[in-house]
């Protein structure tokens, strides 16, 4: 545990690739590293005090670790000066939905929100609820009805890069069929959370290979999650309502 307040020297840190100012009571990052650090690769300023998700001043930056802060919010300006991100970790704080302006992170590979207060991801809600539930599967092609559809759900379509999504232990009472338009999806880490049942559309992701859903309410599974050529190697179901799978 550290308690600097005076960061001007950090301008002198010009060949600083990693830098960890974890439990330092900071609230948001000092004004003084906009400027400095040119060469700045990786940020850890886990275990502080910052209540929203901070802007960041550089254009390289591929890692930033958040976790064990008091971040309630993501707002779409703050990820505007992240986009060159390829790992998140947003683990243990009190984020309760993201924006859809998430699509921005271009680059990122891997994205980590356990422990949240997370009720919902984007493309949950209204707009999946309307839906009928027998084109679920349908809606998880790449095709769209109209361009006021694919603008909602072009979120997961823009995260081309993301390997790895973990959302567990939150609120989410539901998993958008959408995700499945994030095609390099390999893990997703839903366990401890409300779902009833998943989108059976994520047996269609190509290259998937682990899924953990223990410690939820799921009373069904797809039978398309289960479909002919998929590479699931790993699937975690205990610990749930369920009394039988599909056949």
């Amino acid at each position: 545990h550290n308690h600097i307040s005076d960061w001007k020297h950090v301008q002198k840190l010009k060949h600083v690739r990693t830098f960890n100012v974890t439990d330092n009571g900071l609230k948001r990052i000092p004004d003084e590293f906009q400027g400095s650090l040119p060469h700045l690769s990786e940020l850890n300023i886990s275990g502080n005090k910052l209540e929203t998700f901070p802007c960041l001043y550089w254009d390289d930056i591929k890692s930033l670790d958040v976790s064990k802060n008091k971040v309630e919010s993501i707002s779409a300006e703050a990820l505007k000066t992240a986009t060159s991100l390829e790992t998140v970790n947003i683990k243990c704080n009190e984020v309760s939905s993201l924006p859809e302006s998430l699509g921005q992170l271009t680059s990122l590979k891997e994205l980590c929100l356990d422990y949240n207060k997370l009720q919902r991801l984007p493309c949950s809600g209204e707009e999946e609820e309307e839906e009928e539930e027998e084109n679920v599967d349908a809606e998880c092609e790449t095709k769209t009805v109209d361009k006021k559809k694919k603008k909602k759900h072009e979120c997961w379509a823009k995260l081309k890069c993301l390997q790895t999504l973990k959302v567990a232990y939150n609120k989410l009472k539901s998993i958008p069929g959408k995700i499945a338009r994030a095609r390099a999806l390999t893990h997703l880490d839903a366990s401890g959370n409300l779902l009833e049942t998943i989108p059976g559309c994520l047996g269609r992701l190509p290259n998937l290979r682990e899924l953990r859903f223990q410690q939820n309410k799921l009373i069904r599974i797809p039978k398309d999650l289960f479909r002919a050529g998929n590479k699931i190697r790993v699937l975690h179901l205990n610990n749930n309502q369920l009394t039988t799978l599909p056949t």
